[in-house]
């Protein structure tokens, strides 16, 4: 017969097994869901004068509303679907395109969270809620505007107005370039 101690020390080891094997049970039924991963070809621009000529839409704009995570149909197969964040722009400043300063237009980003499963592009990085920053945007009749790059196409503007570019993006953009690619904008 054994002693007390080590029924104690069997009923301890038997009560943590059995809360390991519940929350295994648990998380294979749906608690913990896997990511799913995107890998996009983007354009890689060398210079702020490609930038400009490839974007049907050159804007500065704040950002009015933090981005909300919806699945859209964006071209291929009728079945494809990909998971976006979309994101409301308030435009200060037109340089070129067909929009005016005060339009609110959606811009929409590959990835998000969506029905507790996240969506990744590693390449991107979202724009933050109430930054303004210089956007080389591409346009569609039928969905939010996009990037043209996740990390070339957005230029976040520092406390001067100054379009900075984010860690990784080798392009520089500056009033001088903007004034000489957009006169009297």
């Amino acid at each position: 017969m054994r002693d007390t101690g080590e029924l104690t020390q069997l009923r301890s080891r038997a009560a943590l097994l059995g809360v390991v094997l519940c929350a295994l049970f648990v998380a294979a039924c749906g608690g913990a869901k896997e990511p799913v991963y995107y890998h996009a070809d983007w354009q890689v621009f060398d210079s702020t004068d490609a930038l400009f000529e490839s974007a049907g839409l050159v804007v500065e704009a704040t950002i009015a509303r933090p981005g909300v995570t919806d699945e859209l149909h964006i071209g291929g197969e009728p079945d494809e679907t990909s998971v976006y964040t979309i994101f409301e722009v308030a435009v200060t400043r037109v340089l070129k395109g067909d929009a005016a300063v005060g339009d609110r237009f959606k811009v929409k980003q590959l990835g998000g969270e969506l029905d507790g499963v996240k969506h990744i592009d590693e390449e991107t990085v979202y724009l933050a809620p109430q930054k303004s920053y210089l956007l080389f945007l591409e346009t569609y009749p039928d969905s939010p505007a996009s990037l043209l790059n996740p990390i070339q196409a957005q230029f976040p503007l520092n406390a001067a107005g100054d379009p900075t570019s984010l860690p990784g993006n080798d392009v520089t953009v500056t009033k001088t370039d903007l004034a000489r690619l957009a006169p009297g904008a």
